[in-house]
């Protein structure tokens, strides 16, 4: 503290300042040069934005300036009055001893004393806010030092401490304390050793003899033992089960494969064609445990489906279903809705009217125990009830197929679903089968046969990487027919995929086998021990099923000095497989590259560009005047040739 002592002769620079006012009021004519600068100054300001006239202010701004003013004006009015007044204002009585009269000096007094009360009291407020502050500050500052203290402490606890404090709560014999205390002494000797040892060299020695690797303690610089997870253990992995599982996922029955050559899913940089599943996985549980001796859960079973094997939203509906199977299930559902059956599942059904669902003439309704099976209905079932609403799509053959809603007696529904089933016994014997031998034919080939799997993709539309609006909306686009397949050689594991890609849209049995002529080249050229060839594909009457085909297939094969081929049909409306993901990446590549700023305006092009982008798959060109001269000279030999379309299996 510091005491600051000023002579009482001296003046302050306030009674300065108001003795030089006092001298300059005193003289009129400088008194009139003060106000007159400073109008000009408050008019210069004002000009200058210094200072804001009232008019220009805010409402709040304006009553906070009058105030001001008003108060200035009462200030004056006081000094002017004690300046006038020639006696001292009474003393006031008892009364009125705390209420000074207004205009009085003791008032004046009165209100600057309120002022100044108020100030200090505002300054005491703030500095004790700011002091329990400090203190709060220091508070937490003091609860944290004592925390490490007691956390410094519990650490340096000894062994003995340790196990005192674990088993404080609970009785337990000698030997286990004994071997608690021997555990917390080696682990603290440990510790210990380990943070007094400065060389490095020692440490390593010291990690070595722990098995603890340096890699391992680098990691945990940023982490602790017990952040690491625990890798869960599959018991599936890498085994023949896993295999079995995958390749099951993969059959056609089971799952069909997309066809949209966006319709992909990629995971760790594998991108794969999506395959949505057919059925639901309880009952391709059951399917799997029935075809394969092994036991397997169905949490593992789930665990284990291909990433690409997905589930079908609405969105990824299919649009090439089969008509048996989708007029079963309305009659089944229906039956099943009314109580009259137990189940809607077509392969519970089918069980129930067979002896033996892999026996063929079970299947084909010629086995004497199970030919007039029926599926026993409830007995709620009504011969007599008016009516009952049937989902069906049988009636009159027209050009248009629709959805309608058929109305009958349950006998009729009884009946209709009974005819049905017949027909699905023989149709999804027919799939099992087909399949079945498709898989097994993969395996079991010979070195000199060879399987080609063959389906016409759709059209792709040919586009320019930017359009005018006549070439977007018009029909100025150009399609390009792909043949897409898979090829199977006998002996070697992996399969190849092929393409021909040609302007002409012909798909008649001309066409089809121009479109073979240069796999078959191919064929020939590479794999000279092939005499054997089996072909797959879909029954369309317009393609591959008719009398043209099979003309040709008897022919063709002969003239390049083939031995022998079959040519195997699936089941209608099942002919999905490996040749429509083929065409599905391909339309995918072609839109990646006009995305890119490609222009493929014809098939030729799409084929050059196509093979800039070094697909695996294999590319073939088909000219459409080929196409054409071939559908002359077929048509030519056709009507001219009397031999029997012998030499086919199928």
């Amino acid at each position: 503290m510091f005491n600051i002592f000023r002579h009482p002769m001296a003046k302050t620079a306030a009674e300065r300042q108001r003795q030089y006012r006092a001298r300059r009021d005193a003289d009129a004519e400088r008194r009139e040069t003060y106000l007159r600068s400073d109008r000009e100054r408050w008019k210069r300001d004002t000009e200058a934005g210094k200072k804001k006239k009232i008019s220009d202010l805010g409402d709040r701004a304006k009553r906070h300036k009058r105030k001001m003013w008003g108060d200035a004006k009462k200030r004056q009015k006081n000094r002017e009055a004690l300046r006038n007044s020639d006696t001292p204002p009474q003393t006031p009585d008892n009364q009125n001893a705390g209420q000074p009269r207004s205009g009085s000096v003791g008032g004046q007094q009165h209100l600057e004393g309120k002022k100044q009360s108020r100030r200090a009291r505002y300054k005491l407020h703030k500095e004790i806010a700011q002091l329990q502050h400090a203190l709060t500050k220091e508070r937490k500052l003091k609860e944290k030092y004592k925390k490490r203290l007691q956390r410094s402490a519990k650490q340096n606890e000894s062994p003995r401490s340790k196990v005192r404090e674990l088993v404080k709560n609970c009785s337990v014999n000698s030997r286990i304390r004994k071997t608690l205390l021997l555990h917390e002494a080696l682990i603290s000797d440990i510790k210990r050793k380990y943070q007094n040892t400065r060389n490095e060299r020692d440490k390593q020695i010291l990690e070595q003899a722990l098995g603890f690797s340096k890699k391992r303690r680098n990691l945990l610089k940023s982490k602790s033992l017990t952040s690491f997870t625990r890798k869960t253990v599959n018991r599936f992995a890498d085994t023949s089960i896993q295999k079995n599982i995958k390749s099951f996922f993969n059959r056609d029955d089971v799952s069909r494969i997309t066809t949209g050559r966006k319709q992909t899913v990629t995971r760790n940089k594998v991108k794969m064609q999506k395959r949505f599943l057919v059925d639901t996985m309880r009952n391709l549980h059951r399917k799997f445990l029935a075809e394969n001796n092994v036991r397997i859960s169905y949490s593992s079973f789930c665990r284990l489906r291909p990433f690409w094997v997905v589930h079908p939203s609405l969105s990824n509906r299919e649009t090439c279903q089969c008509k048996l199977h989708e007029n079963l299930s309305f009659l089944a559902e229906k039956l099943n809705q009314l109580k009259l059956i137990e189940t809607s599942d077509l392969e519970r059904l089918t069980k129930t009217v067979s002896c033996d669902t892999t026996h063929k003439d079970c299947m084909y309704g010629e086995c004497e125990n199970s030919k007039d099976k029926t599926v026993p209905l409830s007995s709620m079932y009504d011969r007599t009830e008016e009516k009952a609403k049937m989902d069906d799509q049988e009636g009159p053959k027209v050009k248009i197929s629709v959805k309608q809603i058929v109305e009958g007696t349950q006998e009729q529904l009884a009946e209709q679903f009974h005819t049905h089933l017949s027909k699905f016994k023989k149709h999804s014997f027919n799939i099992r089968q087909q399949y079945a031998y498709y898989r097994e034919l993969r395996k079991s080939m010979a070195t000199d046969e060879c399987l080609i799997h063959i389906d016409f993709s759709e059209n792709f539309t040919c586009k320019y990487s930017s359009e005018i609006q006549a070439v977007h909306f018009g029909s100025s686009h150009q399609q390009a027919t792909l043949h897409t397949g898979i090829l199977c050689v006998g002996g070697s594991k992996e399969s190849s995929c092929f393409s021909t890609i040609s302007p002409s849209k012909h798909k008649s049995p001309a066409a089809i086998w121009e479109h073979l002529n240069p796999l078959l080249d191919y064929v020939q050229a590479t794999h000279p021990e092939v005499s054997v060839i089996h072909f797959f594909s879909d029954g369309p009457c317009t393609q591959y099923k008719q009398k043209g085909n099979f003309f040709l297939f008897s022919t063709e094969l002969a003239k390049r000095g083939i031995k022998a081929g079959t040519w195997n049909f699936f089941e209608a409306s099942h002919g999905k497989g490996a040749p429509d993901g083929v065409g599905a990446a391909l339309k995918r590549t072609a839109d990646m590259l006009i995305s890119h700023g490609w222009d493929i305006q014809d098939a030729h092009e799409l084929f050059e560009a196509l093979l800039e982008t070094n697909t695996s798959i294999k590319l073939f060109f088909v000219n459409d005047d080929t196409v054409e001269q071939a559908l002359r000279g077929c048509h030519q030999t056709y009507q001219q040739s009397q031999q029997p379309c012998g030499y086919i299996r199928w």
